[in-house]
């Protein structure tokens, strides 16, 4: 599933190509999964695209949001009409099968005409019509806001004894975050993933923060990070695999101190972690 800066680089990337277009119509081809209407969203014009929580958003003239959430294998394509390049379609060819467009938007600016489509090949994406942002979103803080701090982290932690990885999972607590960034952000910090929220010190508590910024910073910067199904709304792919320090490396050596970098079961996901840097 897209974490939060891959769902932040599709916004980034569509923000430019969408806005000021008009949509002209729209196709809704999974009607039994996507509840919507084509008249609530015909001959308005995108003000804007951007992210709220782990969806994509386009900001109609109207007042009303289109929302997309990709989840597992959902993808947002735009094309202005011209052919992709042979490359990416054969690299895409399996999430760009006909049988997998859910839903596709003939957009206009001007006499040029383009076209947003939506492929999901597991069908766990959804797109939605609100009238208020507040009806997105999980509730939790954004972790790259100035509302995310120390002392914000510090008062969302409280008294609990939770695992600290499983903490950081919860999309209640900090939007974004999910199992390639979490092993990330622990093992930045020197924090084993089983380390209780009460265990940690008002420093811990700060590198933290400090790190899932940074981190999610940085992954935003290289387009996020690509293994099977993420790609940009090209068909490219994210790049910053290349910088991850201990996800998906099982038995390879710490860069750091050498140690045989691990897997272990946490709340039923696979946790990455060097047992010789993380305590």
């Amino acid at each position: 599933m897209p974490e939060l800066p891959e769902v932040e680089t599709v916004a980034n990337q569509l923000n430019p190509l969408l806005k000021n277009q008009w949509i002209e119509s729209l196709v809704v081809h999974d009607k039994a999964r996507i509840k919507l209407r084509p008249s609530a969203v015909k001959d308005q014009q995108i003000k804007d695209v951007f992210r709220v929580g782990k969806e994509i958003v386009l900001s109609l003239s109207q007042g009303k949001f289109v929302a997309f959430h990709l989840r597992m294998t959902g993808r947002l394509l735009w094309n202005s009409g011209a052919a992709l390049p042979e490359t990416l379609v054969n690299e895409s060819s399996a999430s760009l099968d006909p049988r997998h467009l859910r839903l596709e938007m003939a957009l206009r600016k001007k006499s040029k005409r383009s076209d947003l489509k939506f492929f999901d090949v597991r069908k766990f994406g959804t797109v939605k019509i609100v009238s208020d942002l507040a009806e997105l979103g999980s509730g939790g803080v954004e972790p790259l806001s100035s509302e995310f701090t120390a002392d914000k982290l510090k008062s969302l932690i409280g008294n609990s004894s939770q695992s600290l990885r499983n903490f950081l999972m919860r999309q209640d607590k900090i939007v974004g975050l999910g199992n390639i960034y979490v092993c990330e952000i622990l093992f930045c910090s020197g924090i084993h993933p089983e380390r209780t929220l009460d265990s940690l010190s008002d420093e811990e508590i700060k590198l933290l923060r400090n790190q899932s910024r940074k981190i999610l910073k940085k992954a935003i910067k290289n387009c996020g990070t690509t293994f099977s199904d993420f790609q940009q709304t090209t068909g490219e792919t994210g790049s910053y695999q290349k910088y991850l320090k201990v996800y998906a490396r099982e038995g390879e050596a710490c860069s750091s101190c050498r140690t045989e970098i691990v897997r272990e079961k946490v709340g039923g996901r696979s946790s990455f972690f060097c047992p010789g840097c993380q305590q």
